[in-house]
This record gives C-alpha cells, sequence and structure tokens, in this order.
C-alpha cells in the first residue's frame, strides 16, 4: 500500500502466511520523506513510530480474533 502526504511517501507491505495453529501477518513499513526538514524529523524521532505501530497492530490482531470467534 503506498500513500501519499506533505511529510512524503508511505510505504506499508502486509505478508500473510498461514501457520499450523493461525495466520502470520509481517509488516512492513516505511516512509520516504519530502524534503530534508521532514528527513531529519524522521531520523530524530521515527523510533517512536514503533509504539504507534505496535498498539495500532495489536488493536487489529484483537478485531480479528473476536470477529473470528463471532463467526464460529
Amino acid at each position: 500500500m503506498h500513500s501519499h502526504s506533505k511529510e512524503g511517501l508511505s510505504i506499508s507491505k502486509y505478508l500473510l502466511s498461514r501457520e499450523h495453529n493461525g495466520t502470520r501477518l509481517i509488516v512492513e513499513a516505511s516512509l520516504v520523506p519530502s524534503n530534508f526538514f521532514y528527513k531529519l524529523t524522521t531520523r530524530l524521532l521515527g523510533w517512536t513510530a514503533k509504539f504507534v505501530f505496535e498498539e495500532q497492530y495489536q488493536n487489529l490482531k484483537r478485531y480479528v480474533e473476536n470477529e473470528a470467534v463471532d463467526d464460529e
């Protein structure tokens, strides 16, 4: 998935694979800054994005698990 904003180009890649006891989700996310300011900001504060993404993926996991239980 690609998206454009004033900050730059955001690229997310989602890989799903079957596992013996469920489904594995691997996510690759990157940002190509649009200018020097955003490049510098990304270098200084980029590590904080890990915490935001982690929370979002945990919410997605709970949602999918709850939907699977509701469908049974």
